[in-house]
C-alpha cells in the first residue's frame, strides 16, 4: 500500500528532494518516502525528467538568460527555445541552470494505478493536507 500511495503522488516530489510532508508519516505511516520513490524508479514505475522537460518548467526570460550565458540568442515559444538550448549545449551544463525536476509516472506506473482504482478514493477520503 505504501508503494502504491507513493506512486500515486510521486509527481508532487522533486527527484533530489529529501523533505516530505509530515502527513505521509502521521496519516499513512510511511516512514521512508525517499527510499520508496527510489524503488519505484528502479522498478520502472516512475522516471526522472529529461533536461528538456526540466527546462520547460522555467520562464521564457530564464531560458533567454541561460542562452545568453552561452552566447546563444533564442526567442519565440518556450518549446523552440528549449530545443535550441538542448541542441547546442550539453545536458550537464544545462543541469546547473535547470531546477531539479519532479518524478514522472511511466506507462507502467499508470497501468499499476489503473489496476488499483481504490487508491484515488482512499486519497480523496483521507488526505486532509494540500
Amino acid at each position: 500500500p505504501a508503494e502504491l500511495l507513493m506512486l500515486f503522488i510521486a509527481e508532487k516530489f522533486y527527484v533530489n528532494g529529501d523533505k516530505f510532508p509530515a502527513y505521509l508519516r502521521n496519516d499513512f505511516q510511511i516512514g521512508y518516502p525517499k527510499e520508496i520513490l527510489v524503488r519505484l524508479h528502479e522498478d520502472g514505475f516512475i522516471r526522472k525528467p529529461d533536461i528538456g522537460e526540466s527546462l520547460l518548467k522555467l520562464k521564457a526570460t530564464e531560458l533567454q538568460d541561460i542562452a545568453s550565458n552561452f552566447g546563444i540568442a533564442v526567442s519565440g515559444k518556450k518549446a523552440d527555445m528549449v530545443s535550441v538550448l538542448t541542441e547546442n549545449i550539453d545536458s550537464d551544463s544545462l543541469r546547473t541552470f535547470a531546477p531539479d525536476g519532479k518524478w514522472i509516472i511511466t506507462d507502467k506506473g499508470h497501468k499499476a494505478i489503473k489496476l488499483n482504482p481504490y487508491i484515488n478514493y482512499f486519497i480523496e477520503k483521507h488526505l486532509y493536507h494540500p
